[in-house]
């Protein structure tokens, strides 16, 4: 609240707010807070995962986690080339935000007992979800917006996608928390 108050009396906002009046960047912030969730929540519990629940060290932990990375990777070198080749960005956007949430459904399941190539397919999936679609929610808002503002909107998105990451590593804590106990509890 004292964010926006302050930025909507501020000759020149390090926020602009009138940004958030285009539909196009509204969505991408939105989408981007669900984006920033997975990204910082698996690089935070999965190596709790491998290490604590299966007993892996922390490099081999680290590891174990390379599908979502390669995952990353390729979409984002492929998808980017065929946004470039196609001029359209919404399909990669659609497609990669839903498979990014299949893959993150099936991680939700694992437990110590789920083979590693049910956790690589669905970190495979979550990576490759991932890297279709975050540079081009980005691509989406700098498309949207005059050359004047493409910084601030691009700021604004990472931004939000940074904020809601931090919030859900901690909202994720306190979910991963209560499953671990019931599941010692078990």
């Amino acid at each position: 609240v004292l964010l926006v108050l302050w930025e909507r009396r501020h000759p020149e906002p390090l926020l602009p707010l009138d940004l958030l009046a285009n539909r196009t960047t509204v969505l991408a912030v939105i989408a981007s807070t669900g984006l920033g969730v997975m990204m910082f929540g698996s690089n935070v519990f999965l190596g709790q995962y491998f290490q604590y629940g299966l007993g892996y060290s922390p490099t081999a932990a680290g590891l174990l986690g390379l599908p979502m990375m390669v995952g990353v990777l390729v979409a984002s070198t492929t998808v980017g080339r065929m946004t470039s080749a196609r001029g359209t960005w919404k399909w990669s956007v659609v497609w990669g935000t839903a498979l990014m949430s299949v893959g993150t459904i099936a991680l939700a399941f694992v437990r110590q007992d789920t083979p590693y190539w049910v956790v690589a397919v669905a970190l495979l999936a979550a990576g490759v979800g991932l890297g279709s679609s975050m540079q081009n929610l980005l691509l989406a808002v700098q498309n949207s917006i005059g050359l004047s503002q493409m910084g601030a909107a691009t700021s604004i998105v990472t931004f939000f996608r940074t904020l809601a990451g931090a919030a859900g590593v901690q909202i994720l804590g306190i979910v991963y928390g209560h499953a671990v106990n019931a599941q010692i509890e078990d």
